[in-house]
C-alpha cells in the first residue's frame, strides 16, 4: 500500500518533504510516519533518501515505545552495511 501524502502533511501547507526547510519539522514528520506505517508502506512511498534521513539517529531517539526505537535502531544499522535498493 502507498501512503497518501495528502492525509499525512493534511495539518501543514506541502505536498512533499522536501518542501520542508525547518529540520525540527521534518524530524516530527519523519517520527510521525515511522509511528503511523509499515516499513513496507513507507518503503513503497518514500524515496531513498526520504528513508535513509528516516533513519537518522536523531529521529531514531524521538521514536516510543523503547521497542519501536530498537527495532528502528537495528534497521538503521543493517541499512549502513547493506545499501538500501528501492525499485520505483
Amino acid at each position: 500500500m502507498r501512503i497518501n501524502k495528502k492525509k499525512l502533511f493534511w495539518d501543514y501547507d506541502i505536498q512533499n518533504i522536501a518542501e520542508i526547510s525547518d529540520k525540527n519539522l521534518r524530524r516530527n514528520l519523519f517520527v510521525k510516519i515511522i509511528t503511523s506505517y509499515n516499513w513496507y508502506d513507507i518503503l513503497n512511498s518514500f524515496t531513498k533518501t526520504e528513508i535513509e534521513e528516516m533513519l537518522n539517529i536523531e529521529v531514531i531517539n524521538r521514536l516510543f515505545p523503547k521497542d519501536l526505537r530498537k527495532r528502528y535502531e537495528f534497521l538503521s544499522r543493517f541499512i549502513s552495511k547493506h545499501p538500501l535498493s528501492i525499485t520505483r
